[in-house]
């Protein structure tokens, strides 16, 4: 044993003195659990808290739903596009065309921080709209299957020149994530409910006119970098955090002065 030792002094420094390279070739066989339980650090890695479990799945299903889209609209063939989407990309927009900074949102009528984004965030871009400083472009995109009748009756509330009231409305009596689509007689309602009474939209509504575009706006946003729902794009870049968007609103509108 004296001798095996003497032959291999490196390995009696380790037994020893604890060598740095021992050390962590052993951590990189048992795990960093020993050294963090000596410092104390009786914290869980972000695996077993069920929260981040929870968030990181509903992140995937979005991505999974969105590569769906995209697969959709490759295979949809002839997509009915909607003649009253001007916006850039086929969006529904609103603002000067002369506007310093052109938002663009990707949303969807029946996901929960999409209705937050909508409820806390919009109304003050929605006013700068009006001070002329922001044209703003919303597509109306899926993270869900059940999402698709309500994004079709958006546009076809944009043919009737109501797009943004109903997306307004939408909003305000948003169903719960993964309730189920309000049916076409409920989103007819809706539109009444906010002026629309033409035969037109009823029959868009129930026959999903719009339903290849919607998934073609999704593959769209999947093309862009986009993952997850809402995002949010000033002046073409999209932001990690959507509602950080005051924030860049105000940067691009410093940069342009």
């Amino acid at each position: 044993m004296a001798k095996s030792q003497a032959r291999d002094p490196e390995l009696n420094r380790t037994s020893a003195g604890g060598n740095r390279t021992g050390a962590v070739r052993n951590g990189a066989s048992r795990g960093p659990n020993r050294a963090a339980r000596r410092r104390g650090d009786t914290r869980r890695p972000w695996w077993r808290h069920p929260a981040a479990i929870i968030g990181s799945l509903i992140a995937l299903a979005g991505i999974g739903f969105l590569i769906q889209s995209h697969r959709a609209g490759r295979m949809s063939g002839a997509v009915q596009r909607p003649t009253n989407s001007r916006g850039p990309g086929g969006s529904e927009v609103i603002g000067s065309v002369g506007a310093p900074v052109l938002v663009e949102i990707y949303g969807d009528f029946q996901c929960s921080r999409c209705g937050q984004f909508q409820r806390t965030l919009e109304p003050q871009i929605r006013k700068l709209v009006d001070q002329g400083k922001v044209r703003l472009a919303y597509y109306p995109a899926l993270t869900r299957l059940e999402s698709l009748p309500s994004a079709n009756a958006g546009i076809c509330a944009g043919d009737q020149g109501a797009f943004w009231p109903y997306h307004d409305y939408l909003f305000a009596h948003q169903l719960p994530e993964n309730s189920g689509a309000p049916t076409s007689d409920q989103l007819i309602q809706f539109g009444r409910q906010v002026g629309i009474n033409s035969s037109a939209f009823d029959t868009c509504v129930r026959s999903g006119t719009y339903n290849g575009w919607v998934h073609q706006i999704s593959a769209q946003s999947g093309a862009r970098g986009v993952r997850i729902l809402p995002a949010i794009f000033v002046n073409g870049r999209m932001l990690s955090d959507p509602f950080s968007a005051l924030a860049a609103i105000q940067e691009a509108l410093k940069a342009h002065d």
